[in-house]
């Protein structure tokens, strides 16, 4: 029988006075166990990135129907992560720096896409021979939805990405407001 329904089965009168009951505190004195411990105090909010800054501003910034952006040229895939021995994956120094490119001449823009779907054409110098050309569209798109001017890379309904040659190294990302046809 747990010691509250001990307590229930005894006469009115026998029963402990809430005065009589010990507090946690006390009743951890006696025992011997340690004192309670004292929540830590803990931050609320993370220190803001700088894309979580550019997506504040862009959040402010007019909305167009068509947006053309240039860009550094983004790592390939294969080259964006590290493995950590055992524990994983990191971003890779490649990834890193082509996102803080990418996030400072994105806060130059001044205009964000005004669109629910959108559609991207990407085109990007060639400085390999032995470059992938389609994992560079994945972090193009991922810095332009995390320093706020799309909306996330799921709603882009088109993808168009070609190389160009002769061409200083970047990448140019034309983004323009997509309307899905209805079926008569």
């Amino acid at each position: 029988m747990s010691a509250y329904n001990a307590d229930l089965a005894l006469k009115q009168d026998d029963r402990p006075k809430p005065q009589d009951r010990m507090t946690v505190d006390e009743y951890r004195a006696a025992v011997g166990a340690p004192p309670k411990r004292q929540p830590v105090a803990r931050i609320a909010m993370p220190e803001p990135t700088a894309q979580d800054m550019v997506a504040m501003a862009a959040a402010t910034w007019p909305g167009v129907e068509k947006l053309t952006i240039e860009l550094p040229t983004p790592p390939s895939l294969n080259n964006a992560y590290e493995n950590t021995g055992g524990n994983g994956r990191r971003k890779s120094k490649k990834l890193i720096a082509f996102y803080a490119e990418a996030t400072a001449a994105l806060s130059q823009i001044g205009q964000r896409l005004d669109a629910e779907t959108y559609r991207a054409h990407i085109v990007v110098t060639r400085t390999s021979p032995l470059a992938d050309i389609d994992g560079k569209a994945k972090f193009i798109l991922d810095v332009l939805h995390k320093c706020g001017l799309t909306v996330d890379d799921k709603h882009c309904e088109k993808v168009v990405i070609e190389w160009r040659y002769m061409h200083p190294p970047g990448a140019t990302v034309m983004l323009s407001r997509y309307r899905k046809r209805r079926a008569a």
